[in-house]
């Protein structure tokens, strides 16, 4: 009898050493009520839920990152008389991130951002037309622009919402995909450079200059003006790079994200023509607010699941 059935004994015995036991107790204060058996998994299934358990949860975080940014215009880019550059600046921001897996989460955050773009003017030399000078003498004018840049500065609040994909177990490769909504706190522009007006007597070939009775002058700008925006805008945006377990609650993550541009930023509202409203009011194209942010953040896990 016990060799028949000895096999059917073995096997069995083998069928539960190869799987993990998951015994849930149930407590009373300090005392321990009730304990079964909660499940029997295959070793499979038992690493997921291990690795499941050491990163979802529900986090809360700051980070940081150094972003550069740009507003861009076709118009202006392909202007062989401008030059259209980024400007940089800090980006703090506070965030929520759940992740319902080790591989897969949802990220919202808030970020204060600062974007800056710097438009330069080739320097340039018009001739107009010709006109007559206070004795009635015929003059044509010439106008010479040095130095012109303007430096744009649009401040948001933006609100990121992401789907978060993660490899590894506490340490992998993260990838987010999803839009930001930004509403315009502020937005400004500041004007320098130096605009000289001369004039050219073809009767005498003689041209004067700093003659201001003629109007014949040398005039330096640096000036702030307030810029026109739409109240909101959206943006695509993405982030790639490294997240690590630090320690059973606390993760950090270093990499880079993408921001770019979707609604225009053209407005109706008067801006300075000359040229900052190349980058603004497009003359036919969209502006769109580009930018690429290198961050690092830290957040702890403020609720796990269940162990």
């Amino acid at each position: 009898h016990r060799d028949l059935h000895y096999p059917l004994r073995r096997q069995r015995q083998m069928c539960i050493r190869d799987r993990y036991l998951y015994i849930r107790a149930h407590m009373d204060d300090d005392r321990v009520v009730r304990i079964g058996i909660e499940q029997l998994v295959e070793p499979k299934r038992h690493a997921r839920i291990q690795a499941n358990r050491a990163v979802s949860g529900l986090y809360a975080g700051v980070s940081g990152g150094l972003t550069g940014s740009l507003l861009y215009n076709p118009t202006v880019q392909d202007n062989p008389e401008m030059g259209l550059s980024p400007g940089t600046n800090i980006t703090p921001a506070i965030e929520l991130t759940y992740m319902l897996t080790h591989n897969l989460g949802f990220n919202l955050g808030f970020r204060i951002n600062s974007s800056k773009s710097i438009l330069n003017l080739n320097d340039q030399r018009q001739q107009f037309g010709s006109t007559q000078d206070m004795d009635n003498d015929t003059y044509e004018l010439i106008t010479i622009t040095t130095g012109f840049s303007e430096e744009a500065t649009i401040s948001t609040l933006d609100v990121p919402i992401t789907l978060r994909l993660r490899t590894g177990r506490k340490v992998g490769f993260y990838l987010d995909m999803g839009v930001a909504f930004s509403t315009f706190r502020s937005a400004s522009f500041t004007q320098e450079g130096t605009i000289e007006k001369l004039g050219y007597y073809p009767e005498y070939n003689v041209t004067l200059r700093d003659i201001e009775e003629y109007g014949f002058t040398t005039t330096t700008d640096q000036s702030t003006h307030s810029l026109d925006t739409p109240g909101s805008a959206l943006s695509a945006v993405g982030g790639l790079g490294v997240s690590a377990m630090l320690a059973n609650n606390l993760a950090l993550r270093a990499g880079l994200n993408l921001r770019l541009g979707i609604t225009d930023l053209t407005t109706d509202g008067w801006v300075n023509p000359f040229i900052f409203g190349a980058a603004t009011q497009g003359y036919g194209n969209e502006t769109l607010l580009h930018s690429v942010c290198f961050e690092v953040g830290l957040s702890y896990r403020i609720l796990a699941p269940n162990r």
